[in-house]
């Protein structure tokens, strides 16, 4: 689980420079976010075949919730990239895969994981931990890619 988190880590890094790159208008910014989202995404896949094996998630019957979260969240972040980093064309392609299918799979999977907060509270600390580290860290750091995302298209609009 340290590597997946490490990968991750670096992709919020790289993320967090291509932000700022794109704010400032500075070239590279969409290749800065296309590695960083790469990393996200590939330190939330590493993590799977270990959080499917934990057997302190299974001992809980929290491991479909670290699933299914795990599966969400590099779904969006990946609709994130495409939105931001000019991979798609149109303005319809854009929003097809973060907004039209990215919006309804985030409230669901936030219904979804509210409704398994008592197992969560029930839980051992391990399995806590885990879904601290794993599930809501990367939640959060998606929340303010999003917010970033506001930013930038504000500022996108006060220059155009």
């Amino acid at each position: 689980m340290k590597a997946s988190r490490t990968v991750f880590t670096i992709g919020c890094a790289v993320s967090w420079a291509a932000w700022v790159a794109k704010m400032q208008f500075i070239p590279g910014g969409d290749l800065l976010f296309r590695i960083g989202t790469a990393g996200m995404v590939v330190g939330l896949v590493l993590q799977l075949p270990i959080a499917v094996r934990n057997v302190a998630l299974k001992a809980s019957r929290l491991d479909r919730l670290f699933i299914v979260n795990t599966v969400v969240l590099a779904l969006l972040h990946v609709g994130m990239m495409l939105k931001v980093a000019h991979v798609l064309d149109t303005q319809f392609q854009k929003d097809l895969v973060l907004d039209l299918l990215g919006i309804p799979v985030l409230l669901t999977t936030l219904t979804y994981s509210f409704g398994q907060s008592a197992k969560v509270l029930a839980s051992d600390r391990e399995a806590k931990v885990l879904l601290l580290r794993h599930v809501v860290y990367p939640w959060i750091v998606f929340v303010f890619s999003y917010l970033f995302y506001v930013v930038y298209s504000v500022i996108l609009a006060r220059v155009y």
